[in-house]
């Protein structure tokens, strides 16, 4: 995947007083507790628990450039967008997972204009405005025309790694995104952020601590978890740098 890398991304040393502040706000393990938004959180206001995500957190977390992600947006070009964001200039859990479909698809060598109509087809068929991070779209297509030309069980079967690792909410959109073991993205923590499952931990604060010289085992045991949940979110970290 294509972002910075962590080196190029250098932040001011957190120490280990800051780290105990967050600490209590961040080890929780169960998902009724992990889910509770902190202050930061509710200053956002009703967007939170949707995820907010800026160009340049969506380049780094899915390996798109940020100016394929300005054209897809509408931002740039003459296309139609293929992604309208959600918040006006950030885009939503539901955009991100929109955008992981469009890029699979792309890698496919699906063409965009495919891509759009199949988006604008199952946006009909499923009722909402993402298809793509709809529960409903695995639930079969039904037997009118394909969607952008494309087959139902080949489309299902290039993006099943990414659906599958969604959970999905009351209204049926994906609200929880577990893209490596041990990590998950769920809008209603830390606006979507990366962390290590089922905490508030985002991994980019571990990566940065590593990275200014604490150790590992440090900072799993002012966090209150294992070396293994550390190095897990190191790993998250490293695979978005490359």
């Amino acid at each position: 995947m294509s972002a910075a890398s962590l080196a190029d991304a250098a932040t001011p040393r957190v120490g280990a007083s800051a780290r105990l502040q967050l600490r209590d706000v961040s080890r929780e393990r169960a998902p009724r507790r992990a889910e509770r938004p902190s202050a930061a959180e509710r200053m956002i206001g009703s967007h939170v628990h949707k995820g907010i995500y800026d160009v340049g957190e969506a380049s780094r977390l899915l390996g798109i450039p940020r100016s394929r992600l300005d054209r897809w947006s509408g931002r740039t070009g003459t296309e139609p967008a293929l992604v309208t964001p959600e918040h006006g200039d950030a885009f939503s859990f539901a955009d991100i997972v929109t955008l992981s479909i469009i890029d699979e698809l792309r890698l496919r060598d699906v063409p965009e204009d495919s891509a759009r109509a199949a988006h604008e087809v199952l946006a009909h068929l499923i009722g909402t405005p993402s298809p793509f991070a709809h529960e409903r779209l695995t639930a079969g297509w039904g037997a009118g025309p394909r969607p952008g030309g494309l087959d139902e069980r080949t489309f299902l079967t290039w993006t099943l790694p990414i659906v599958r690792s969604l959970e999905h909410g009351p209204d049926g959109l994906a609200y929880l995104w577990r893209p490596t073991p041990c990590v998950w993205l769920n809008a209603r923590v830390q606006a979507g952020a990366p962390c290590i499952d089922q905490t508030r931990i985002p991994t980019l604060l571990v990566a940065q601590l590593v990275g200014s010289g604490d150790h590992p085992e440090d900072v799993a045991d002012d966090f209150g978890i294992t070396k293994d949940q550390i190095d897990a979110a190191l790993r998250f970290e490293q695979l978005l740098a490359r």
